[in-house]
């Protein structure tokens, strides 16, 4: 759900902006190379996602979210919405350091691992969201 506070994008985009301003090439990089869309600080969240349909089915994303001033972890989740009900299958990792990590080989572990999952494993199983 969105965040309430009608000024938090104006009083915390300047800072998430210089944060992933250090990290934005790299991940755009990736998008790029796969073909990837960036959904930009969804929901007022501090991160990144990188969506895609998912080849097996379902939407996936790949999402980098600031954890500290100078870190961030990798979120990967997919879902498929079927008959009413939605299954969805997430993993994370880090936090890692800004400085000194190869931000593209974490992406491409993550989304390369994502791309492996198979259905039926998944981690939640519930009614659709509207």
């Amino acid at each position: 759900m969105p965040n309430c506070d009608p000024n938090l994008r104006a009083k915390e985009l300047p800072k998430l902006e210089l944060f992933f301003a250090r990290i934005a090439p790299a991940i755009t990089r990736f998008a790029e190379r796969h073909s990837l869309s960036i959904q930009r600080y969804y929901d007022d969240l501090p991160s990144w996602q990188l969506c895609f349909d998912h080849p097996r089915d379902g939407s996936a994303y790949v999402e980098v979210r600031q954890e500290g001033p100078g870190s961030f972890v990798l979120l990967s989740v997919w879902w498929v919405d079927s008959a009413g009900t939605r299954f969805c299958r997430s993993a994370s990792s880090g936090p890692y350091c800004v400085r000194g990590t190869n931000v593209e080989s974490l992406l491409q572990r993550h989304y390369t691992s994502l791309l492996r999952w198979l259905p039926g494993r998944w981690d939640l199983v519930s009614p659709e969201e509207q």
